[in-house]
């Protein structure tokens, strides 16, 4: 992708396959597909029960604190395999 640059400065978006997906989109198909984009959960799987940290209320304000600063992708129910040693490459 590229911008578009001429005498009048910066111009529009240069797409060259046609067609542009953006974030938001790129966020719902992955949602779709059972797929984390931010790395949490998103409210439909906390609504199905999946096993995510509590929502932390500090008076009226509802945080996530802990996916703020520990967030992962994690999808709960996974078993390490056999002869695992905590590094890739390394079984046993």
């Amino acid at each position: 992708d590229m911008m578009e640059v001429g005498p009048k400065g910066i111009g529009q978006l240069v797409i060259h396959e046609g067609y542009w997906i953006g974030e938001v989109g790129f966020e719902q198909i992955l949602n779709q597909n059972g797929l984390r984009y931010r790395m949490r959960a998103s409210s439909e799987q906390q609504k199905q029960g999946v096993d995510v940290p509590p929502i932390t209320q500090i008076g009226p304000l509802k945080l996530r604190l802990y996916e703020i600063f520990g967030g992962s992708g994690r999808t709960p129910g996974l078993v390490k395999p056999e002869g695992y040693r905590g590094f890739a490459g390394l079984a046993a």
